[in-house]
């Protein structure tokens, strides 16, 4: 997953550029306990964005985006930046299979 070359309101950290809204719904469906701000955070960071990057696309400010990051952490009970990405990455990744009644 690679920092995506497109515009704000799309993200390509599942293999293809997605509207970011459609991504965050889906990943709140699998992770409750985030915030729909919480959400597109997790995704921002997934795609490897900064938190300055993040208040900027998600026209907020940049404390407020590090307040994000850390609440996603707190919730997703990971320590890094890392950590997140793969999180994001498996619950796209996991989440049709879910649906498909695949074990």
């Amino acid at each position: 997953m690679t920092r995506p070359d497109t515009p704000a309101t799309t993200c390509d950290v599942t293999g293809g550029p997605v509207a970011r809204a459609d991504l965050a719904r889906r990943l709140r469906h699998y992770l409750p306990a985030l915030t729909r701000r919480e959400a597109e955070t997790a995704l921002l960071l997934a795609a490897g964005y900064s938190n300055n990057e993040v208040a900027a696309l998600l026209g907020i400010s940049p404390h407020t985006a590090r307040h994000h990051t850390e609440n996603v952490m707190t919730k997703l009970w990971v320590r890094s930046r890392r950590a997140v990405r793969a999180c994001v990455h498996a619950t796209h990744t996991l989440a049709p299979a879910v649906d498909a009644g695949v074990n």
